[in-house]
């Protein structure tokens, strides 16, 4: 239905308990589909000085098929619960353009608590799959807050997976690398 009359489910979406959820969606494969149409109606439809949500559903439109988009709109959203969701419906997307296109993205991020906590969903997602993957990323983060919640990512997520390995790794880590729980917004 967002694809053949946007504005129609839009309407319809707008109203019932889970309407914030159903404009995202809606919002989501309009904007994969005319992600200018799109972006008109979700800046035009916010009101208020917070951080614009209709802008999470943009975001995860774009993330396949426009990934640049997605980032300069990513961009747009202030540090905010809204940000963060934005950033992890993004971050799947940028990890597999593997460590290099991934971190060839962050360089482009101007907002340093953004690319911190981009840092770490990145840590989170590329552990995941492999954990050595992960610490290679890791090893790669130079700012040091930012290594620090990526480095607790791939510890949770290597630490569940294979115990014994994880143990391993973190032996071969410098003594400054802290493990510090991040803030809960990026």
């Amino acid at each position: 239905w967002a694809k053949v009359d946007p504005l129609a489910a839009l309407n319809y979406s707008q109203s019932g308990p889970r309407a914030g959820h159903a404009v995202k969606e809606v919002l989501a494969s309009w904007a994969a589909n005319n992600p200018n149409a799109a972006l008109a109606w979700a800046r035009d439809n916010h009101e208020g000085d917070q951080a614009n949500p209709h802008l999470v559903g943009i975001i995860r439109g774009l993330a396949d098929t426009n990934p640049t988009l997605a980032t300069q709109v990513l961009q747009e959203l202030p540090y905010s619960s809204e940000r963060g969701q934005a950033l992890r419906n993004l971050t799947p997307y940028i990890a597999s353009l593997g460590l290099d296109g991934a971190y060839q993205w962050l360089t482009v991020l101007e907002d340093p608590q953004l690319a911190s906590g981009a840092s770490a969903y990145l840590a989170d997602q590329f552990s995941k799959q492999d954990p050595a993957t992960g610490a290679e990323w890791v090893s790669r983060i130079e700012d040091g807050d930012a290594r620090a919640r990526a480095l607790n990512k791939v510890v949770d997520n290597w630490t569940s997976q294979d115990p014994a390995a994880a143990k391993e790794w973190i032996a071969t880590l410098p003594h400054d690398d802290q493990l510090n729980a991040g803030p809960k917004f990026v």
